[in-house]
């Protein structure tokens, strides 16, 4: 009785592999995939991101003063093949030229040796993300907490981007903001003496984009 307990469970065994075998074969196989990228975005700026301040006489130089300049507006505009976030940072490629310094102060450069130029101001306004109005954010690099802006002079020390609310980045594929550039000629004391020559404004700074889903 033992022995045909023991032939019985084995043939059972067998037959529930057999079913097994039978399922698997009846089933097919079913594969998801795809495949996670940062989406490419491309930046233009009107003009190529070119201000341009024409002929300005050495009249406008102040002895004690900077002089404020006509502001210039240029329109940014980022086109991304996919739904992301994006903000940027800022380098001043004429850092140290500034005749006043500031984290928000970009240089001219320089004259009579080591003389200042002048300097100016970025402010973003006009914020948009798929062709609907937008907030933006500025905050010290390495802090996720913010609080929305209407605008923001971008700071070389500062995240800006597009904002939805507090502490919430904006989504989208399209995004856009005017930049308006303020500039400022340097006093003569700052230039170090008179323009006694054609001198070149020559301010230059750089916006490197981040952006991710």
């Amino acid at each position: 009785m033992m022995k045909k307990t023991v032939i019985s469970a084995s043939i059972a065994a067998i037959l529930m592999m057999a079913d097994q075998v039978s399922a698997a074969s009846m089933s097919p196989e079913l594969k998801v995939k795809g495949q996670m990228a940062v989406p490419s975005c491309e930046v233009s700026i009107t003009n190529d991101g070119v201000f341009e301040l024409g002929k300005l006489s050495n009249g406008l130089i102040n002895s004690a003063a900077a002089t404020a300049l006509a502001k210039s507006q240029k329109q940014l505009v980022v086109n991304c093949e996919a739904e992301t976030f994006l903000n940027f940072t800022v380098v001043d490629n004429r850092e140290g030229t500034a005749s006043v310094t500031g984290s928000a102060h970009f240089g001219l450069g320089n004259v009579n040796g080591d003389g200042k130029l002048g300097y100016y101001k970025v402010n973003v306004l006009n914020a948009g993300v798929n062709a609907i109005p937008s907030a933006l954010f500025s905050v010290k690099k390495g802090t996720t907490a913010f609080t929305t802006v209407s605008s923001a002079y971008i700071d070389k020390n500062n995240i800006t981007g597009w904002a939805k609310s507090g502490n919430v980045q904006n989504s989208g594929k399209l995004f856009t903001a005017m930049l308006e550039v303020e500039p400022y000629l340097a006093s003569a004391k700052d230039m170090k003496g008179p323009i006694t020559d054609n001198v070149k404004l020559d301010g230059s700074s750089t916006l490197s984009f981040a952006y991710g889903i």
